[in-house]
C-alpha cells in the first residue's frame, strides 16, 4: 500500500512540479547589457510581441548593466 501511494504522489509530482515548486512557464536570461537601454527595451518589446512572454515566465537580467553602452 505504501508503494501504491509513493507511486501516486510521484506521478502527481511529475505531471505537475512546475506549479508545485512554483517555477515559471519559461525562463529567459539576458547577460551583459552594458548600458545599452534602447537595445535592451527592444528585446523586451521583441520577447512580448512575438515570443508571448506574459507574466507566467522569468525574465532575468545578469550581467554588467553598465559600460559601454550609451545609457
Amino acid at each position: 500500500m505504501i508503494n501504491s501511494v509513493r507511486e501516486q504522489l510521484q506521478e502527481v509530482f511529475l505531471t505537475n512540479y512546475r506549479e508545485i515548486l512554483d517555477l515559471p512557464q519559461r525562463l529567459f536570461v539576458v547577460g551583459d547589457i552594458h548600458g545599452c537601454s534602447e537595445e535592451s527595451a527592444a528585446l523586451v518589446e521583441h520577447l512580448r510581441t512575438e515570443e508571448g512572454l506574459s507574466p507566467e515566465d522569468l525574465l532575468v537580467f545578469v550581467g554588467d548593466y553598465i559600460d559601454r553602452g550609451p545609457r
